[in-house]
């Protein structure tokens, strides 16, 4: 009743939807697929200011959370399977980062997240899904780090502070 009479605009709306339909309550489809649509990806939290992902869990991955359980609902309730993807990868590029960050162990929201998108992804593609798939995509997530250049005719000195050739 309340959304109906004072509706949030979208896709703010989402953080209404989402705890009603996980509640068992019924929902507006329509509202839903407005809201992915409209979803930006300034609208989705910046992975480097959820970094510390080991920590209690902040308002970031509470959306990003929300964000995700969007999709997946949308999904579920077979919505337009374009609209899905685009909100999907929008998420997965907001969990990637702009430059490829290191995924750790100890990044478990970022972990889930980008399992449930790139699973989410493999569905709506119609793709089949196998473990080793995602463990490619994961580490093509961490970058190769760069070799150590060193320079030739200049010298170095060691801890001791002796010249090294």
């Amino acid at each position: 009743m309340l959304l109906k009479n004072c509706r949030p605009h979208s896709p703010w709306d989402l953080l209404l939807w989402v705890p009603l339909a996980m509640a068992g309550e019924s929902i507006d489809r329509a509202a839903i697929e407005r809201s992915l649509t409209r979803l930006h990806l300034r609208f989705i939290p910046n992975i480097n200011s959820t970094s510390a992902s080991h920590s209690d869990e902040g308002w970031q991955q509470t959306l990003l959370d929300t964000l995700i359980t969007a999709c997946e609902l949308a999904y579920k309730m077979g919505l337009d399977g374009p609209i899905v993807l685009s909100a999907v990868n929008l998420l997965l590029s907001a969990l990637e980062g702009e430059k490829k960050r290191h995924l750790y162990l100890f990044d478990v929201y970022r972990i889930d997240g980008l399992f449930r998108c790139w699973l989410l992804r493999e569905f709506v593609c119609g793709r089949t899904t196998k473990a080793e798939d995602f463990i490619a995509y994961t580490t093509s997530l961490n970058p190769e780090p760069e070799p150590v250049k060193r320079q030739k005719g200049k010298r170095s000195k060691n801890k001791r502070g002796k010249t090294a050739y």
